[in-house]
């Protein structure tokens, strides 16, 4: 579980209870506001859902982190005679 996941849960549960609090209160505005942290919430979530299943191989094991060193591209490049 990734951090947009916990991230999207929190504003889902943050906008029930301004809807609710709204509710109770009488302040349509309050409602409004807590649905649309509901709506953010959910898309936050759904968006580490997918970032989380990207992240991931076909057999469910973590892809290696990739190199991010230019001098190791160069020296690939020397070893395997690219030019």
């Amino acid at each position: 579980m990734n951090r947009d996941i916990v991230e999207g849960n929190w504003k889902q549960l943050k906008g029930k209870v301004q809807v609710r609090w709204g509710r109770l209160t009488g302040d349509y505005l309050g409602v409004v506001t807590g649905k649309r942290t509901q709506l953010a919430g959910e898309i936050q979530r759904s968006y580490g859902v997918i970032r989380s299943k990207t992240l991931r191989g076909p057999t469910g094991t973590r892809y290696p982190a990739r190199s991010a060193s230019p001098t190791a591209s160069a020296q690939d490049m020397h070893t395997h005679g690219n030019p």
